[in-house]
């Protein structure tokens, strides 16, 4: 299992949220808290989502 823990200002959390599953498609993402700033929640509907046992989609 890979883990990714992305420890950045809340405003690049969004942007790396939707990249590293690009990057390593069986990743593991350990996010600080929040994953985005108020303004941004909309922004987190369309992002892909892991399906278990196949990775993200």
């Amino acid at each position: 299992m890979r883990i990714w823990s992305v420890c950045a200002p809340t405003a690049a959390h969004l942007d790396a949220f939707a990249k590293v599953p690009t990057v390593d498609p069986a990743a593991r993402l350990l996010m600080e808290k929040p994953l985005c700033r108020t303004r941004d929640v909309l922004a987190v509907t369309p992002l892909p989502t892991p399906t278990p046992g196949r990775g993200w989609s």
